[in-house]
């Protein structure tokens, strides 16, 4: 029974300097952030006295037509995005299941969108999705389709970063 309660309190010993390394980096900045969101700050003026305004910061953003428009474009992408990774993930995985050597090829191709740079798949997109020299726009007029701007129109585009999003992150689920 000793032994147990020694194990457990060098546990708890060993587990302090996490403890003040997030204090640290985390805990007081966060702190500190919402101490100063009380008050109104102009930090291009030098010597400015910061004014206690309470609540009236959090006013002025809720009242912003912009924010709350980003509020519901970021609401909006978020459930979107996880439902669909969810559902064709989920999907991908019933159908890859297995120890077949097709199914370890395609697990294979699947996760390639992953483990490319962000970098290297926003350029990849970004080039495909190019109005005059796109990819998309190209097998399109094949159809006899218009080219679409995808990333200069507001629908096109969340649409089109749905899309390559839920490429990239589906075979994470």
């Amino acid at each position: 029974m000793i032994k147990k309660i020694s194990d457990g309190l060098i546990s708890w010993i060993f587990l302090i300097p996490t403890f003040i390394f997030v204090s640290l980096t985390a805990l007081i900045p966060l702190m500190y952030a919402l101490f100063i969101s009380f008050y109104k700050l102009k930090l291009n003026i030098p010597n400015y006295q910061p004014k206690f305004v309470f609540f009236g910061n959090y006013l002025a953003i809720f009242a912003d037509y912009l924010f709350r428009q980003s509020t519901i474009n970021t609401v909006t992408f978020v459930v979107v995005t996880v439902f669909l990774e969810m559902v064709l993930g989920l999907i991908i995985a019933m159908f890859l299941s297995g120890d077949r050597p097709l199914a370890r090829i395609l697990r294979t191709i699947f996760l390639l969108p992953m483990i490319m740079a962000p970098v290297v798949s926003g350029t990849l997109w970004r080039m495909i999705l190019d109005r005059t020299t796109g990819l998309f726009n190209y097998l399109l007029g094949f159809v006899g389709i218009a080219a679409i701007p995808w990333l200069a129109q507001v629908t096109t585009a969340r649409i089109s970063i749905i899309f390559v999003d839920v490429w990239r992150w589906t075979p994470w689920v």
